[in-house]
């Protein structure tokens, strides 16, 4: 027994001289770090550049043994100092890493100085928004609207803030407090308030820039002025903020979230609502204080065909567009629905700034069904909607108002879109409007919607006014059994179907009114367009803009002989094409087609309802003879070359007034009604 335990322990002492023969020769290996107490600072204020110079660690080899190794022979990771928190820093020593934690504690403001007083970016690009633009077509007409607020929740107004800390670091604060002061417009001067009047007007949270104004502000407009409090330079002494607002009932919108509570109707949003923390309170209005760029991700997952559907497969002809794009939006749905019952009333105001829709993905599935070789998508799915309860309950609504102003919107539906697939791709309408008793559009800017306005069923009052649209894919309008419409100082142009579409169902029992549409002399309408554009082709109506410049050297030549040389058809070979009043939806259907389209007094003058024009139309038009009005003046062509008048006599110079004015009306039957409106040009004869 003696002897095996001598031979264990000489075996023992044999491997323990080998080891520490290896350890005194042989290469350190590190097995773990850590960084040594008391050698870095633990708390830095906010703004403080980091000094790590100091700092040691200490690395335990393999053999147990310890050393300290000193900065900068380890790595350290970068971290910041600009925001108030608790940081995590890693920390490097060849294959091995640690961690530290460290504070960064408000900075203080004795502690460090204003430097910086500015206005914060929502309102500098309010400011910007407001101004005069080089491109008029980003140009809002009426730029005095002001800016608004809502009283459902808080108005954040922080303005900012450069302070410099005391080893010279500048940084924007987002802690430090201002002096908030406001006051109230009465008469043309604004007033200071007492305390107790201000605190039945609106809540104050210094610390967050928080305006809370309540119902009883509602109405009253107001002087918001913010300015530095402690620790000033001089040279920002007399630094201020200032904005004037006016008070409404309506939610402050920030985010793409805050604007899924402009519906209150659609279920899919629920879930999403949930999702995002966003209530769903009853709310009358809506007023952005941001630009908005809507994607996929911001709507309900359920508005999309996605891969992974039971009904999307990889042999489908739009598979590729729905896997490259995160989905094809489904048609004939409203994203954001108001429904809005009796003595009701909504209100969405911009406040000048831009929704951009450009990242929503296209409508590839008309009304959900899979394309085929050959089919066409006709999308009906809008941004907004407002609509009102007889939509569903079939109880009339009564003093309903629906509002949308100052807003820039930005579509996914360009004039052009899809031109290499004009069949299978569509996008979105701008606004949808349905049956409400007034409906108010002031001063938009719409650009890329494959409809701007779509305005269907029997509305009191509808008012379009100091806005602008362009490059639609479709039309700018879309009407349908709307009594009448008014668009004041506006802008439309370029559109790849007529400008504007006037479609009613025939007079009878259920349709006893018709679209009515009257355009001020202020107003600009121009559409030059070749017959090819999508629009075109989808509805196999390349013809109608064939048809039109066949006409052209006729009216050229009658319009010269009484010494107003007109032509509808510009050096391009390009029409200007204003507007179509046609039956239903389809342009085969057959029927009656009834509609009115007057431009200041007696400018364009399309009215298919008039007794008159009908009469013609059955007696000339039905025999294949174009009708022919402006100014108050009708003629037809009798199919040899010639112009008459009505009754059948030929045209004299009394008849010049026919070419004196800005747009010609042509009325045809082919099936069925259609009326058209074109713009004249002044003909100058080639040199």
């Amino acid at each position: 027994m003696k002897k095996l335990v001598q031979k264990i322990l000489m075996a023992l002492a044999l491997l323990l001289s080998f080891s520490f023969a290896f350890a005194g020769c042989g290469p350190e290996i590190p097995l773990s770090i850590s960084v040594k107490e008391g050698s870095y600072q633990t708390e830095f204020s906010q703004g403080q550049t980091p000094d790590f110079s100091s700092m040691k660690i200490v690395v335990k080899m393999i053999t147990g043994e310890t050393k300290e190794v000193s900065y900068p022979d380890f790595t350290i990771g970068a971290f910041s100092t600009l925001e108030a928190g608790e940081k995590q820093i890693t920390i490097s020593y060849k294959h091995l890493t640690t961690t530290i934690t460290v504070s960064v504690v408000v900075q203080q403001p004795e502690e460090a100085v204003v430097m910086g007083y500015e206005s914060p970016n929502f309102l500098t690009s309010y400011t910007g928004n407001i101004s005069t633009q080089t491109n008029k077509e980003t140009e809002f007409i009426n730029r005095a609207s002001g800016y608004y607020v809502g009283d459902d929740n808080a108005f954040v107004i922080m303005p900012k803030v450069t302070l410099l800390s005391p080893d010279n670091q500048s940084y924007i604060s987002t802690d430090y407090e201002s002096n908030i002061a406001i006051t109230k417009l009465v008469g043309e001067e604004f007033a200071v308030l007492t305390e107790e009047e201000l605190a039945t007007l609106v809540s104050i949270d210094t610390s967050k820039y928080s305006l809370d104004f309540s119902d009883t502000a509602i109405g009253q407009t107001f002087k918001i002025t913010l300015t530095p409090k402690e620790n000033v330079d001089e040279s920002v002494a007399d630094a201020k903020v200032e904005l004037v607002v006016k008070v409404v009932d309506g939610w402050n919108a920030y985010t793409a979230a805050d604007l899924s509570k402009f519906d209150n109707y659609g279920v899919a949003w629920t879930d999403y609502k949930a999702a995002n923390n966003v209530s769903s309170e009853q709310i009358n209005g809506l007023i952005l204080h941001r630009d908005i760029n809507l994607t996929n991700a911001d709507l309900p997952a359920s508005y999309f065909h996605k891969v992974g559907d039971e009904d999307v497969l990889n042999t489908d002809l739009d598979y590729a567009y729905i896997s490259e794009n995160n989905g094809s939006l489904r048609d004939v749905i409203d994203i954001y629905e108001r429904r809005i019952d009796s003595n009701q009333s909504f209100t969405f105001i911009g406040n000048y700034f831009t929704i951009d829709a450009s990242a929503i993905s296209l409508i590839t599935r008309d009304n959900g069904v899979k394309p085929t070789e050959g089919s066409i998508v006709i999308p009906n799915s809008a941004l907004f909607d407002y609509s009102v309860v007889k939509s569903v309950s079939n109880v009339e609504a009564v003093n309903t108002i629906a509002t949308i102003k100052n807003v820039n919107m930005v579509g996914n539906a360009t004039r052009s879109a899809g031109e290499e697939n004009v069949s299978r791709i569509g996008g979105l309408i701008m606004l949808d409007s349905w049956s409400s008793n007034t409906l108010e559009i002031d001063n938009i800017i719409a650009k890329s919607w494959l409809t701007i306005f779509r305005i269907t069923n029997p509305h009191d009052s509808c008012t379009i006014s100091n806005t602008r649209g362009y490059d639609s894919y479709s039309t700018s309008f879309y009407f349908w059994d709307n009594v009448t419409t008014n668009i004041v100082t506006s802008e439309f142009k370029r559109s790849g179907g007529p400008l504007i579409m006037l479609t009613d169902a025939e007079l009878n029992d259920d349709h006893a009114t018709y679209s009515s549409l009257n355009i001020d002399e202020a107003t600009v309408l121009e559409n030059y367009v070749s017959g090819s554009e999508p629009w075109f082709a989808i509805n196999n109506a390349t013809s109608i803009v064939t048809g039109i410049k066949s006409l052209d050297a006729l009216i050229r030549g009658y319009s010269t002989q009484f010494g107003t040389p007109k032509t509808f058809v510009n050096p391009n070979g390009l029409v200007n094409f204003i507007s179509a009043i046609i039956p239903a939806d389809p342009l085969t259907d057959t029927g009656d087609v009834y509609g009115s389209l007057t431009k200041a007094t007696n400018d364009i003058n399309l009215d298919m309802s008039d007794a008159t024009v009908r009469t013609y139309i059955s007696s000339l038009a039905g025999a294949g003879a174009p009708i022919f009005s402006a100014n108050g003046k009708i003629a037809y062509f009798d199919g040899f070359q010639s112009l008459y008048k009505l009754p059948q006599t030929a045209l004299d110079g009394t008849d010049a007034a026919l070419f004196a004015g800005n747009y010609l009306n042509i009325f045809a039957k082919a099936g069925s009604y259609l009326g058209i409106t074109v713009g004249y040009l002044d003909y100058t004869p080639a040199a």
